[in-house]
């Protein structure tokens, strides 16, 4: 050691020449890895929003799609029901005059018509919701009775008159609540 201390004063600057360089590299690692960390979490969260983002337009385009064939299926019913019920009101209109002979239950004329109806009927049941299948049930029960009336010479009953109202005007409402989208339950 020198007797002017130097050897202590060079001792105390390395040291905290030192210490210096150590908290920059600390400070510039530490940097590195909160940057890397922000980078990180960024990355996750954006793919997560970017993969809900697909989902909701996935699930969004089945559903257009889906309201889509519904549209087209119900315009199908209500088009092959229109046809069956004018061709059984002009049989019981035939029935009354005397044109055609009284049957007891739906016309042999009917089964092609019924039919086509039917398998109609079953695309219905397959991609209705729940509140259209049970609108629908109702309506049904209606054709029914109304077909198995077609080939009587008696006069339309009221009751069967009134359930064809009311049946048809619950089936339109709930098939145009469920082509608006205004139901999550439409998706059922």
């Amino acid at each position: 050691m020198h007797g002017d201390g130097s050897c202590a004063v060079n001792v105390v600057a390395e040291t905290s020449s030192n210490s210096t360089a150590w908290f920059t590299l600390a400070g510039a690692l530490g940097g590195v890895l909160i940057a890397g960390l922000i980078t990180l979490i960024t990355a996750i969260l954006s793919h997560r929003w970017q993969a809900e983002s697909r989902e909701q337009e996935l699930s969004m385009e089945r559903f257009n799609e889906l309201r889509t064939e519904r549209r087209q299926i119900y315009v199908s019913y209500f088009t092959a029901e229109t046809d069956l019920m004018q061709m059984a009101d002009d049989m019981k209109k035939q029935a009354r005059s005397g044109d055609l002979s009284p049957s007891p239950g739906p016309p042999q004329q009917l089964s092609e018509p019924i039919k086509a109806l039917a398998s109609i009927a079953y695309v219905i049941y397959l991609i209705a919701g729940p509140d259209v299948r049970a609108a629908f049930d109702e309506r049904q029960t209606f054709v029914g009775a109304f077909i198995r009336d077609a080939g009587k010479s008696e006069q339309t009953p009221d009751d069967l008159r009134a359930m064809r109202d009311r049946t048809y005007d619950s089936l339109a409402e709930v098939m145009r609540v469920e082509l608006q989208g205004n139901s999550r339950s439409s998706l059922s």
